[in-house]
């Protein structure tokens, strides 16, 4: 990411997002009723307490509602598969719009070894008075990131998006400096080594909704790093042998059949770009 080109952190970037992947990962939160669950959460007034939890199933599979503590200062909600039935049902979707171009791109740009999409959520919000400072990822060797895809942004009256209001805060790695990132569609913002981060203020402008994904190039080095950032019921919490047992499970630079889950079997065409540093 830059401003005025330049960039503030060597660890947030900009990418093209497959055209498919907005309309199947928002197919999939309507089919499973987690769009209707966040209006109810951030619009209708019936959020969780901060600092709450509640397991729910969603077409008979099981997730886990989390709202993080006060210090926050928001109403954001993430909602997580609960079990790796939950969490291959999530990666199928995923598939089926075209997020296997985006594994192999972020792969090769990095040059890592190979990819697996570790931990997933969706995340909504619709007030927020101050954002919260913090990094998704350390210490993984510039091998895993968080990957924000936005669903459904705020509108103003008339329906049309709320171009004048961000809703990413990027802080400068000397932390002296914070920008403001207005999300668009079919694109997405990723965060990785200790890349600070926060949601922008909001207030009063519809919900905001979406998808994170988390890569990595898991290995031992750096698993325990990546288990300390996670805050979700999946992968199991301090559970270094889950993870490296399903190291590289999605994408290998040796190994073109390393791929995601799919309904059918097929191979799932799609285009994405990696633009770099933006």
């Amino acid at each position: 990411m830059t401003w005025d080109g330049v960039p503030i952190t060597k660890n947030a970037y900009i990418i093209d997002l497959p055209k498919n992947l907005l309309t199947e990962l928002r197919a999939y939160a309507d089919r499973m009723g987690i769009t209707d669950m966040y209006h109810g959460l951030v619009m209708d007034g019936q959020p969780l307490p901060q600092g709450g939890e509640r397991p729910v199933k969603f077409n008979g599979y099981n997730w886990m509602i989390q709202r993080p503590k006060s210090h926050w200062k928001s109403n954001m909600h993430w909602t997580s598969p609960a079990d790796e039935d939950a969490h291959d049902d999530y990666l199928r979707v995923l598939s089926v719009g075209g997020f296997d171009e985006v594994l192999q791109k972020v792969g090769s740009y990095f040059d890592l070894d190979a990819l697996s999409a570790y931990h997933l959520s969706f995340i909504g919000v619709s007030h927020c008075q101050k954002g919260f400072v913090h990094a998704d990822v350390n210490n993984s060797g510039r091998k895993a990131f968080n990957m924000i895809i936005p669903l459904h942004l705020q509108q103003d009256e008339g329906g049309e998006l709320m171009e004048k209001h961000p809703e990413l805060e990027i802080v400068s790695d000397d932390e002296t400096v914070t920008k403001l990132y207005k999300y668009e569609y079919h694109t997405a913002s990723m965060v990785g080594d200790g890349a600070l981060h926060a949601t922008a203020q909001t207030e009063g402008r519809g919900m905001r909704m979406a998808a994170t994904v988390y890569i990595g190039d898991i290995t031992p080095t750096n698993v325990n790093h990546l288990l300390m950032s996670l805050t979700q019921a999946y992968p199991p919490v301090g559970d270094a042998k889950h993870l490296l047992d399903r190291a590289g499970s999605h994408w290998c630079k040796l190994n073109p059949l390393k791929r995601l889950p799919s309904n059918d079997g097929k191979k799932v065409a799609g285009v994405v770009t990696i633009p770099g540093i933006m």
